[in-house]
Parts: structure tokens; C-alpha cells; sequence
């Protein structure tokens, strides 16, 4: 099925007998209902029967994508805890089944510090004493030194975020705020890293 919606699904509970005999695929711009109150969808349970039987013919990947739709529309009777963690992992990772959902929210997260940092003139030398050499030389040049300064205290956060990996940083935040804002950052680039590591994992594993 390519385009298009899938609505008031009748699927038969799961049994013996299987409504699926071939290959069955949807495309990423296929429409699924995730909310009861404005489509044709009594409850998730046609989206479980679904899952079901993709499942017994090995198609993790649609089966995947139903389970996607299935814990949105579960989401209506949880708690509201549960509620708030449940829309958060559909926007970073559609529940799991998305690896580039990470991958773009990252690079947001990227675009924001520099911005930051850039405006608010916000990195400086680490010490007094620290003299750039080699490639350092161009965070002091006088033509892009600003962007590359931004750019450089912007990606820390991405690649080394708890500072455990790589040399000591030659640059750090002007004020305190913008050392709060980098450390949320960073925060957020291991759940990131991890939900695109799980969604490589779920997409590609062999099922038992």
C-alpha cells in the first residue's frame, strides 16, 4: 500500500488462521489513525490483532510500524506520566521504529547551541595560559573565529557528553546559564545516541 489512510480496520483475533497470505508492505507516507475521538477507530485492539499476525509471517518491519500506531492510541488510558514519556519517545524516535528521528532532533539540538553561543559571544578560553596551535589556530582567527569557537563548544556536548572521552576542552562557557543549557544538551545527545542505536538494533535483529 503506497499513500493513502487505513481506516476502521477488521482484523480477526489472534488464532490459527492468518488474513495475511503474502507480502504485506505500507510505505512511510501511509496513514495511520493514532487517535480514537477524530477517526474511524474504536481502540487499538485491531492495530494488536495486526501486529499479531505480521508477526507469526515474520515481518517485523510492518509489524513494527503497527506497534508504532498501537502505543499512541494506548496512550489515551494511561496515566498522565506515562502519557508525557510516550508522546517524548514518538517525537524522537517514533516509538523505536525511526533511526533518523535521533539523527535530525541532534542536529537541532546542534543548531541551537551554536546559535546560542554565537550570539551571546558565549565561548572562551579555558585558561589564561592555553596557547591554540595546529588546527586550534582557527578559533582566533579574525574572520571565522566566532563561528568556529560556537561551532566547536556546540559539538562537545554531541560527542563527548559527559567529558570522559577525548582531551580536556580548550574552550567553556562565558556564563552559567549556558553551561546549564550545554549539559542539558548533553543529557539529551546519550538518550538520543541511544534511541538510534535501539532503532538500528529493532530494525535489523532477527526475531525469535
Amino acid at each position: 500500500m503506497r499513500g493513502g489512510c487505513l481506516l476502521n480496520v477488521a482484523c480477526p483475533p489472534p488464532g490459527p488462521s492468518n488474513p495475511f497470505t503474502g507480502t504485506v508492505s505500507f510505505t512511510k507516507d501511509v496513514f495511520f489513525p493514532r487517535r480514537r475521538n477524530m477517526y474511524i477507530l474504536a481502540g487499538p485492539q485491531p492495530y494488536r490483532n495486526m501486529r499479531y499476525h505480521l508477526r507469526r509471517l515474520e515481518n517485523a518491519q510492518m509489524a513494527n510500524l503497527i506497534h508504532s500506531a498501537e502505543l499512541a492510541v494506548e496512550r489515551e488510558d494511561d496515566s498522565l506520566m506515562n502519557r508525557i514519556l510516550s508522546h517524548l519517545y514518538e517525537w524522537m524516535s517514533d516509538f523505536g521504529s525511526s533511526a533518523l528521528r535521533p539523527l535530525v532532533w541532534q542536529g537541532v539540538l546542534f543548531v541551537l547551541s551554536f546559535s546560542l553561543i554565537l550570539y551571546s559571544d558565549g565561548a572562551v578560553q579555558a585558561s589564561r595560559d592555553t596557547e591554540f596551535v595546529g588546527w586550534q589556530q582557527v578559533l582566533i582567527d579574525p574572520r571565522w573565529g566566532a563561528c568556529a569557537r560556537a561551532a566547536y563548544l556546540a559539538v562537545q556536548p554531541l560527542v563527548n557528553p559527559i567529558g570522559i572521552f577525548g582531551p580536556k576542552s580548550v574552550l567553556i562557557p562565558r556564563s552559567a546559564w549556558l553551561a546549564v543549557w550545554l549539559s542539558v544538551a548533553g543529557i539529551l545527545g546519550i538518550v538520543l545516541l541511544a534511541l538510534f542505536i535501539f532503532a538500528i538494533r529493532r530494525r535489523f535483529k532477527i526475531q525469535m
